[in-house]
């Protein structure tokens, strides 16, 4: 007999299948789409990408440590002129930084 799609795509990734012909997304299709990139990872990618040190943005921008770090993992999202201060450092563009800001 042969397998469906979801069939198929749940025995190779090993995970139970969850769609029948009702055509819903297997866990594996949902853990392999595209994800729209969250501020907190833009800024952190944008730091190793420039070969930064969490310390090193945190003084470029003027404010603490810790501030970066919660910036990072999405805890807080920075003020309009932090976020400014960052853009700078990282040389990153303001405007998209900001439109992912705002979502």
């Amino acid at each position: 007999m042969a397998l469906d799609r979801c069939q198929r795509l749940a025995a190779v990734a090993k995970l139970p299948k969850i769609c029948e012909a009702s055509g819903a997304w297997t866990q594996f299709e949902l853990a392999t789409m595209a994800k729209k990139p969250t501020l907190s990872a833009h800024l952190r990618d944008a730091r190793l990408k420039r070969g930064l040190s969490v310390a090193e943005v945190a003084e470029n921008t003027g404010v603490s440590v810790a501030s970066i770090y919660l910036w990072e993992s999405g805890k807080t999202r920075p003020r309009d002129g932090n976020l400014t201060a960052l853009c700078k450092a990282l040389k990153l563009p303001i405007r998209v930084t900001r439109e992912m800001a705002a979502a």
